[in-house]
């Protein structure tokens, strides 16, 4: 399977250029993060508006009138995907299942005044949740102190 994670601010405005890139990396899987759908671009989007011809799309748009956030996850249909739920509340998180595989895609904001201050224990609480499983998990969580690529 193919992955594809992208930051996108304002998604709607350049839908055509992410039409453009996904057809031409033949993704299976596009997560999409600060995709602002809803929140900021346009109330009530229809998902036709963003919706990917092949692909089976979920999101969570974010519902506070703050700029930024929202979510989106495509799988390919042919992967048969089907919504999953998970029961505990985290801003801008999306899950897919594809047989014993859980998908998701999560974007960790460092806004207080829109996640509130318990953001890290909500994430916590998530992804312990979904522990118990098999996940591929697509993400930004915006820890700019941390060096992800060091090797020790």
């Amino acid at each position: 399977m193919k992955c594809l994670l992208l930051n996108a601010h304002s998604l709607i405005n350049k839908f055509n250029i992410f039409e453009a890139v996904v057809n031409a990396l033949d993704a299976d899987i596009i997560g999409v993060t600060r995709s602002v759908t809803t929140s900021w671009a346009i109330p009530q989007m229809l998902d036709s508006k963003i919706s990917l011809c092949g692909y089976q799309l979920v999101h969570s748009d974010r519902s506070s009138p703050n700029k930024g956030g929202g979510v989106l996850l495509y799988v390919r249909n042919s992967l048969k995907p089907t919504e999953f739920s998970v029961d505990i509340y985290c801003n801008d998180n999306v899950w897919c299942q594809i047989d014993d595989l859980l998908i998701g895609v999560c974007y960790r904001s460092t806004n207080y005044a829109t996640v509130g201050n318990d953001n890290n224990n909500k994430l916590y609480k998530l992804f312990n949740k979904v522990s118990t499983k098999h996940v591929l998990l697509m993400r930004d969580f915006n820890f700019s102190v941390i060096d992800w690529f060091s090797s020790g």
